[in-house]
């Protein structure tokens, strides 16, 4: 089970057009330190689980940092958190976890916010900036109004290092991803994070690097449907000396966990945040379908999104749940 914190809200800001800052503050506690492109899961008084990215490392006893965009159109989280989560209450949060962490590089780190994916991208830039990196910030947004924390980011150092990017304002221009990745060289990185169609114009401009220059984070599963020939029924064994349970063609491994008994910490049920994610003890072959677990991680087969992820059909699979 995740271990959650009790943490205070000592400030709550308008940091964009319908975005707020939330700082965090331990109680009798030190806030656990983590790097650039970790995350929370912030418990709602409602219940929600949500993810959101921290906007700075933590190396010490500091505050936490998170921006969210208030949508009424999502899953109700945000709302919530907007609404209802006011300076001097208490919230449950998760220890940082960090599916997306900056990897050590000798060239340039090419940095690409689109919207509220600028909150681990700034994490991103105040720690490479703090180790003299070679890096640049491309910051996209509708308009001036829509981009959070820019005033913020103003009054920074890594200020020099961002470039803007509206393209809902006279004279704006959207940025040319495609170009970009033209001048990257063979040790640069590409880091991006945003909505999901800002995301699928990283990808396929990305197609062209090597394996292992370009990374993403994102909002939301592009998940592709299973075949046919994908969706029959697997065992999954419960340790090397647990039960086994044989998971249904038409159930997911969290489901049929669930069904047994087997509760599971789990959020965004797309395979995205990495809560649900379980250490692999051995398999046959697995058809990852998340987007939190890195390549070399799905290649070898070390760990499995149980929200999405599965065995394939007839195979058997052994997972440390303890």
């Amino acid at each position: 089970m995740t271990d959650t914190l009790t943490v205070r809200v000592v400030a709550k800001a308008i940091v964009a057009q319908d975005t707020y800052a939330f700082r965090f503050a331990g109680i009798d506690q030190q806030l656990p330190a983590c790097d650039a492109g970790a995350h929370v899961d912030v418990h709602l008084p409602s219940g929600l689980v949500r993810q959101y990215s921290l906007t700075r490392p933590n190396h010490g006893n500091e505050r936490y940092e998170i921006g969210v965009l208030r949508d009424p159109n999502g899953r109700g989280g945000s709302v919530e958190m907007c609404d209802t989560v006011q300076v001097g209450d208490t919230v449950r949060i998760s220890s940082p976890r960090n599916n997306f962490a900056l990897h050590p590089g000798h060239g340039r780190y090419l940095l690409l916010a689109g919207g509220i994916g600028i909150t681990p991208i700034l994490a991103m830039a105040r720690a490479l900036e703090a180790r003299g990196a070679d890096y640049l910030v491309y910051a996209c947004a509708r308009k001036p109004e829509r981009a959070p924390f820019m005033e913020e980011i103003k009054a920074e150092p890594i200020a020099a290092n961002f470039q803007w990017y509206f393209d809902e304002v006279e004279g704006g221009c959207r940025l040319d991803i495609g170009a970009l990745v033209a001048t990257v060289t063979k040790n640069d990185q590409v880091y991006a994070c945003g909505p999901t169609a800002f995301l699928d114009a990283a990808e396929k401009a990305c197609a062209v690097l090597a394996p292992g220059r370009f990374h993403q984070e994102r909002f939301k599963a592009n998940l592709e449907p299973l075949s046919e020939d994908q969706m029959g029924a697997f065992e999954v064994q419960l340790r090397v000396d647990g039960p086994v349970l044989t998971v249904p063609g038409d159930k997911s491994l969290l489901e049929t966990l669930a069904d047994h008994g087997y509760e599971v910490p789990k959020s965004c049920l797309e395979g995205v945040c990495g809560t649900c994610i379980m250490p692999l003890l051995a398999s046959g072959e697995v058809i990852h379908r998340d987007t939190c677990l890195y390549p070399d991680e799905q290649q070898n087969n070390t760990s499995i999104a149980v929200c999405v992820s599965r065995g394939a059909p007839g195979s058997r699979l052994v997972i440390d749940f303890g």
